[in-house]
């Protein structure tokens, strides 16, 4: 396992985890944690690999044959693989000593998104101390730890939730240093991402310096001067999902059981939308309304969307027809996996590599699961998708509505590439009555009260024209 504790490392450490896994054939974690994945920073790039091989399969029933008696030589060959791995450890520069220069009675142990906050907690307080950033976490490299704690009479583990690192120093220090005392989670939270201020508190708990309670003081009064604006994560403006939600909404009654599942319409859980009444794990959404429905009788809905449906939700879909349920399942189609960055998906008809290829119809794979209530909707037309919602919901079997509209930002971004102009909205403040059902209830993010009065920010606005629909004194147009 490699941890990278900013983008340079990514980089780096990913051209490593592929020679470690050709070296010992053997696969490699890259673990990118969260805060990692939303850093910014300079990448080196280096050259650039255009190396084309072409593989080919050798059979070997010695190495795939994982069949007892078999199995008992591969866990056999499995450890000795670590074995080797391990020693491959001890000498790679991504495990390194920071501050090696420095006296002191303690040292720090910490690995990728820890190390940042170490190192900010250190520079903020004006402190110096040891410290061992290890890039190769699995499996660690037992000699390098001994030699570093060795000379300590404390070391402070620093690594967010479960104790990984603290647990095989504590069994490596008995021999190399059975008088040190380990600062971990009895300094820091087991739950939750760490902060600066609580490392700094660590960092003072494991040094016994009494100048860095004053330090820590200034450093909480400078950043709690900070008056920073609280609101919920919204959708982006335009965001067919937000018109979804709304419709069904409006059609189902909020007291509907509203289920969600892995995307960016999550987001959906907010006010004021609050349509989904649960989350658990990708395509888990229709196998959880499929067994509300059945327990309940309730009036039930979920929402799934159009890459998550090929990833995790065809299953699901089939478990409820075949279970003679009868719950709406709403698909999200936005034309491209929007979440994590808009990679293509098996609906749109393009590869991952940019190649034209089949394009895999949602509302076809319904079908094929026995669903016998399908229909398209465009989510923009929302009296349509009212419609099509309330003709379902009170089915005796499993409803499809495939709401199918492309994201507004990558639409926009096409749009602006063709050269076409975008229709920007804005609101009449003649004919507005003020009841705010454009922003309390439908809550676009180009739309903001001031002085009791209510406007289109024209940066913000992408011109998709719900807002029209949802407005009782028709206030809302066309700017001219």
């Amino acid at each position: 396992m490699l941890e990278p504790s900013d983008p340079e490392e990514c980089r780096e450490y990913t051209k490593l985890a592929f020679e470690i896994s050709e070296k010992f054939k053997s696969p490699v974690f890259l673990r990118i944690t969260t805060r990692v994945s939303h850093a910014s920073g300079i990448v080196r790039l280096g050259k650039i690999s255009q190396e084309k091989r072409k593989g080919f399969f050798v059979k070997d029933v010695k190495r795939y044959f994982n069949l007892p008696p078999r199995i008992i030589k591969m866990h056999e060959e499995l450890l000795e693989k670590i074995n080797k791995i391990r020693k491959f450890s001890e000498k790679t520069k991504i495990n390194f000593v920071v501050n090696d220069k420095i006296k002191n009675h303690v040292g720090i142990v910490t690995s990728g998104a820890s190390f940042n906050y170490v190192m900010d907690a250190l520079d903020d307080l004006g402190f110096k101390l040891p410290i061992l950033k290890l890039g190769l976490t699995y499996p660690l490299p037992a000699k390098k730890i001994k030699n570093f704690i060795r000379k300590f009479k404390s070391v402070l583990v620093v690594e967010e939730l479960e104790p990984i690192l603290e647990k095989e120093i504590s069994i490596l220090a008995k021999d190399a240093n059975p008088n040190l005392i380990i600062f971990g989670k009895d300094a820091l939270p087991r739950a939750g991402e760490l902060t600066e201020e609580l490392v700094i508190r660590a960092i003072a708990k494991a040094t016994g310096e009494k100048s860095l309670a004053a330090r820590l003081k200034a450093y909480s009064e400078k950043y709690r001067k900070l008056k920073i604006a609280r609101r919920f994560p919204l959708m982006c403006p335009g965001c067919p999902h937000r018109a979804s939600f709304y419709a069904a909404k409006q059609a189902a009654g909020k007291d509907a059981v509203f289920a969600g599942d892995i995307g960016c319409y999550i987001l959906g859980i907010f006010p004021p939308l609050e349509t989904q009444d649960f989350l658990f794990s990708m395509g888990a959404s229709e196998g959880l309304i499929h067994g509300i429905k059945k327990a309940t009788g309730q009036k039930a809905i979920a929402f799934i969307g159009d890459s998550t449906f090929f990833h995790a939700g065809i299953p699901g879909l089939i478990n409820a027809v075949y279970n003679k349920s009868n719950p709406v399942i709403i698909i999200l189609d936005n034309r491209i996996t929007a979440m994590t960055g808009h990679q293509p998906h098996p609906g749109i008809g393009i590869t991952g590599m940019g190649e034209e290829t089949k394009e895999i119809k949602i509302e076809d794979i319904a079908k094929a699961c026995g669903v016998e209530n399908v229909r398209v909707v465009d989510p923009y037309n929302l009296q349509e998708m009212e419609d099509v919602v309330k003709e379902f919901i009170n089915k005796d079997s499993v409803s499809v509505i495939v709401a199918k509209r492309e994201c507004r930002l990558l639409a926009v971004r096409k749009m602006r590439k063709a050269g076409i102009k975008i229709p920007v909205f804005e609101i009449d403040q003649r004919k507005c009555t003020k009841c705010g059902k454009c922003l309390y209830e439908f809550a676009c993010p180009a739309i903001f009260e001031e002085n009791g009065k209510f406007y289109i920010d024209k940066d913000l606005c992408l011109g998709c024209g719900v807002c029209p629909q949802i407005c009782p004194a028709k206030a809302i147009h066309v700017m001219t």
